[in-house]
C-alpha cells in the first residue's frame, strides 16, 4: 500500500512539470482537499464520499488561490511597467531642461545671424 502511495505521489508530482501556475495550484488543492476529506470521511465511515467532497473543496479553493495570485501579479506588472515609464520621462523632462539653455543659445546665435543677413 505504501508503496502504490509513493508511485501515485511521484506519478502526481511529475505530471504538473508541464503545466501552469493555475491547473498546479488547483490540482494541489484537490489533491490536499481529497486526502482531508478521505481523513475526515474515515471517521464517519464514508472514505470515498469524503474523499471525492474534499476534492471537490479543494480544487475550488486552489482555483480561487490561484486567480487571486494571477490578478495580483498583473497588478504589480502594471505598476512596475508604469514606474518604469515614469523614470523614463523623468530622464527625458531633466535631459530636455538641460538641452533648453543650450538651445537657447543656438536660438540667440541663430537671430543675430540672420539680423547680420537682413543689414547687408
Amino acid at each position: 500500500m505504501k508503496l502504490w502511495i509513493a508511485m501515485l505521489t511521484l506519478l502526481w508530482m511529475s505530471g504538473c512539470a508541464g503545466t501552469s501556475y493555475q491547473e498546479r495550484t488547483i490540482g494541489q488543492g484537490a489533491a490536499i482537499g481529497a486526502t482531508a476529506g478521505a481523513v475526515i470521511g474515515a471517521q464517519s465511515g464514508n472514505t470515498a464520499g469524503g474523499a471525492v467532497i474534499g476534492g471537490a473543496l479543494g480544487a475550488v479553493t486552489g482555483a480561487v488561490i490561484a486567480d487571486q495570485k494571477l490578478k495580483r501579479n498583473r497588478a504589480n506588472a502594471r505598476q512596475n511597467q508604469y514606474n518604469q515609464q515614469r523614470r523614463v520621462n523623468q530622464k527625458y523632462d531633466d535631459h530636455e531642461y538641460d538641452d533648453h539653455k543650450d538651445k537657447d543659445k543656438h536660438h540667440s546665435s541663430r537671430y543675430d545671424s540672420e539680423e547680420e543677413d537682413d543689414e547687408y
